[in-house]
């Protein structure tokens, strides 16, 4: 069970977990040394996942469904696919890679420095997200 999720975190190009652990790291140690100090620590009852952080996250939702927010200092905003290459072909945003190793075709990250258009943006997002013209 482990080898086959192991498998398919390798084959989704899992990013790291909260201990920080990357699938680059764990092929360098080994795999299958790996698992087997896992399956050990699974089966004699001493692993001890970590503590998850709990990490207020300030952005505005739709439903259920978080569609703008602040990451890192920027606005985070959800646009379709071709308007998110259009800002970011534009040079007005930048893609965002949420850890995966591939960007986001619907996210855009809006640099602080084009602060002045983050309304406009959040608007235009709200608009596609709830079903009208974005």
């Amino acid at each position: 069970m482990l080898q086959a999720a192991w498998h398919a975190v390798r084959r989704n190009g899992g990013a790291a977990g909260v201990d920080g652990e990357t699938v680059q790291r764990i092929e360098q140690r080994g795999v299958e040394r790996w698992l087997g100090e896992l399956a050990r620590d699974l089966k004699e009852g001493t692993y001890r996942p970590n503590a998850v952080r709990q990490v207020l996250i300030q952005g505005i939702k739709h439903g259920s469904k978080m569609f703008v927010m602040f990451y890192q200092g920027q606005l985070l905003v959800q646009l379709p696919p071709a308007r998110v290459a259009e800002l970011i072909e534009s040079g007005v945003g930048r893609a965002h890679d949420p850890g995966t190793g591939k960007p986001m075709t619907n996210r855009v990250l809006i640099p602080a420095s084009r602060r002045d258009q983050w309304i406009e943006l959040c608007e235009e997002s709200l608009r596609y997200v709830s079903g009208g013209a974005s």
